[in-house]
Order: C-alpha cells, then sequence, then structure tokens
C-alpha cells in the first residue's frame, strides 16, 4: 500500500493523500485537537507518536530536525533569518522577509484547518502575515506567553497530522520535478524514483529529503545555477535495481549534492560547518 500512495484517487481537494494514510494517522497518534479553544496548558507534553509504519517515520524526521527536544518545536537558528516550527521544522518568515527556501509552515496550518484540527483564529489570521517574531531575540523573550504555548502545544497535538502533511509534499513532488525538466529526462527521474518509493524502507529517505532540502525545482533554491533538491539527487543517483544497494546509492548521491552545494555557497554563510551533521542524517537513509 505505501509504494503505492499515487495510485490513490480522491475527489476531495483536503484527501491529496491517501485517505486511508490519514486515517491511520489520526487515529493512532491522536493528533486533532478537540478543544473549542485554545489555552495555554499548565504543562507541554512531549510529542508521541504511534508504531505504525508512517508514525516511525514521522518520529526520525521529528528526531532529525528536533534532536527529539519539546524546546526545539520551535526553533530560530542562530545561523538562520527565520523560525521553523513543528514536527519537520516548517520554515515561517517574518513579514516581509522573503529568503531563498520555500515557506511551509502557512500551508501546513492551513493543512491542519482543512483535516478537522482546531487552529486558533489569532494564528490562522497571523500566518497570512508572517511569523509572529521579527527576530530569534523575540522569539526566546516569547516563551512561557500564552500565544506561544498556545502554538507549542497545538504543534504537539497535531503531530501526525504534520507528518500526513509532509507525506502530501511527497506525493506532489514527482510531477513537480517532471514539470522542471525536458521530456527526455522523464523516464530516467521517474525510474530512479520509483526505485527508491518501492522499497519498504524508501519512503523515509523520499520523504525526509523532500522536507529537508526540497524538491530542487526552485531556482531561487540553488547557488550558481545549481539546486540541491530531490531532483538534483535523482539526476546524481547511478542507475540500482529495488534493493538495499539503491538507498545507498540514494544516499551516495544526496552527500554529492550537498557537498557541492556547500561548495558553491558564498564563502560568508560558512555552510561547510553544516555537512558533517548533514552526512549523519544522509547516512540513517540505509543503516
Amino acid at each position: 500500500m505505501l509504494a503505492n500512495l499515487r495510485k490513490i484517487k480522491v475527489t476531495k481537494p483536503i484527501w491529496t493523500l491517501s485517505a486511508i494514510v490519514l486515517v491511520v494517522l489520526v487515529v493512532v497518534a491522536g493528533c486533532i485537537s478537540t478543544e473549542k479553544s485554545i489555552k495555554a496548558p499548565d504543562k507541554i507534553k512531549a510529542v508521541q507518536f504511534g508504531q505504525s509504519p508512517l508514525q516511525i517515520i514521522g518520529q526520525k524526521i521529528y528526531n532529525n530536525e528536533t534532536g527529539g527536544d519539546l524546546n526545539n518545536l520551535i526553533f530560530w537558528s542562530t545561523n538562520e533569518g527565520f523560525a521553523s516550527l513543528g514536527v519537520g521544522h516548517f520554515i515561517w518568515y517574518p513579514e516581509g522577509r522573503v529568503q531563498r527556501f520555500k515557506q511551509t509552515f502557512p500551508a501546513m496550518i492551513r493543512y491542519l484547518k482543512l483535516n478537522g484540527s482546531d487552529v486558533p483564529e489569532w494564528l490562522s489570521q497571523q500566518v497570512e502575515v508572517g511569523a509572529l517574531w521579527n527576530s530569534r531575540e523575540q522569539l526566546e523573550q516569547a516563551r512561557g506567553s500564552e500565544k506561544f504555548q498556545s502554538l507549542q502545544q497545538l504543534l504537539v497535538d497535531t503531530s501526525g497530522l504534520q507528518v500526513a502533511f509532509l507525506f502530501q509534499r511527497l506525493d506532489k513532488a514527482l510531477p513537480r520535478m517532471l514539470w522542471a525538466i525536458t521530456p527526455e529526462s522523464h523516464a530516467l527521474i521517474t525510474k530512479r524514483f520509483n526505485t527508491i518509493k518501492a522499497l519498504p524502507e524508501g519512503l523515509y529517505p523520499l520523504v525526509d529529503y523532500v522536507n529537508f532540502k526540497g524538491e530542487g525545482t526552485l531556482p531561487a533554491e540553488g547557488y550558481k545555477g545549481v539546486g540541491w533538491g530531490l531532483l538534483q539527487v535523482l539526476e546524481a543517483m547511478e542507475d540500482t535495481p529495488v534493493g538495499p544497494a539503491a538507498l545507498e546509492a540514494f544516499a551516495r548521491a544526496a552527500d554529492e549534492v550537498l557537498t557541492r552545494r556547500v561548495s558553491n555557497s558564498p564563502p560568508e554563510r560558512n555552510e561547510q560547518r553544516w555537512l558533517p551533521g548533514w552526512k549523519i542524517r544522509l547516512n540513517t537513509y540505509y543503516q
């Protein structure tokens, strides 16, 4: 079932991912908030994931992005100009601050609303404007405030739906990549994508990499005209039969793409400091 998500046809726009997958995420994780309004809780509970295959993948991605630390569920790196929130560290830019990377937090919040989560009205309005904070300092000062804790609790309660949002993005990744390349390349990219997707362990690296570094279809997400997303990884990947070796081939290609990204990056960004951690993450794709 998991290897054939794209074959499932649905009629309502909110069910762009398999209805079965979404039901599993919601029921197993108990992730939809049923409160009429969200109030700052006395104590935020840890993010909990179930034992379904998709929830296990969600746990891995959560660990990759936050280190499993609840305090990092709402995070602003000293090296970035934006906040990262939720299971997938979805990007949220302050008002008027458009940057190189794709913003994903507002779309994730809209997805939660469309799928029954009780998103507070103030947050629904805020995602149409920009992040709650204009700087890392503002975010850190806001920890402990009612809005901050309410947002944190929402992100805990909807962890399963956030994983479903990640799978929805993967569900759309191949069409987006094919749209961005010449027809002559369609068969090769489709073959390599499906080689990984056909493996029981293959969904994790695909979902994680798309969330981690994007589809590779946006011109802005590149240095010197060269991207670093899933498309570029599949282009660099060696043709390998379906099997464990394909996961290693995917990870090697991702290593090559990210190493190239660092080489092409502006020196002032000092992206070299991130590469060791990125390589450790890529190793989890096949180990």
